[in-house]
């Protein structure tokens, strides 16, 4: 009988300390926020294996009685190695009040302190895939429309440029002009040449040879 209840304790002591190693997986061994701080210190230990990349953990905080008076969840990006400790900030808790935590408080300051519990929530979580956003969507467009407007702009400007010439044609033949000779004058000079000077001579009284 007796050999019996020292396995069952064997086995309940076991069984706690595995349950204890699995909850502290990444651990906080040390809490500071001073009066003055804007951010409080907070020093966690990876217990595991593997390097830790994230950790998601939750700060609740305690008057002096005993009383929960508040808690924050936070995630951070961090990276530990197995077995080391690695220091990082969140914000201050009642930084606008000057609460200060109860292991750095000093004589001469009489201001609120507090205690404070951690528990870890998670850690190596993967991050999700960022969505695209409207910005980058139009942006795209945006460019796709542009190379297609670049791809037909020369066919666009030679037909511009032939249909001066059906202009310059059109207004030697309501001149009363000779319309070949004006399309060489066109043609050798600029369709726009020839459509100014048409403007500036007028009409042509007598009929064009």
């Amino acid at each position: 009988m007796k050999k019996v209840l020292i396995s069952l304790l064997c086995l309940f002591a076991c069984c706690a300390v595995s349950a204890e190693t699995k909850k502290c997986a990444v651990e906080m061994v040390a809490f500071e926020q001073r009066v003055f701080d804007a951010y409080s210190s907070v020093s966690l230990k990876n217990n595991t294996t593997e390097d830790i990349h994230n950790v998601t953990f939750q700060i609740t905080y305690y008057d002096m009685e005993g009383q929960e008076i508040d808690y924050q969840e936070f995630t951070e990006e961090i990276e530990i190695e197995p077995g080391k400790t690695k220091k990082l900030d969140i914000p201050a808790y009642e930084r606008d009040r000057h609460y200060q935590y109860y292991k750095n408080k000093r004589d001469y300051l009489d201001y609120p302190t507090f205690k404070v519990e951690y528990e870890l929530k998670g850690y190596n979580t993967a991050s999700p895939e960022p969505e695209a956003t409207p910005q980058q969507t139009d942006s795209f467009d945006v460019n796709k429309y542009t190379t297609n407007f670049m791809s037909i702009m020369p066919l666009v400007m030679l037909a511009a440029y032939i249909g001066l010439f059906f202009v310059v044609a059109n207004m030697a033949r309501r001149r009363n002009r000779s319309v070949a000779a004006w399309l060489l004058i066109a043609f050798f000079g600029s369709p726009i040449l020839a459509i100014f000077i048409m403007l500036i001579a007028g009409d042509n009284d007598r009929m064009p040879l």
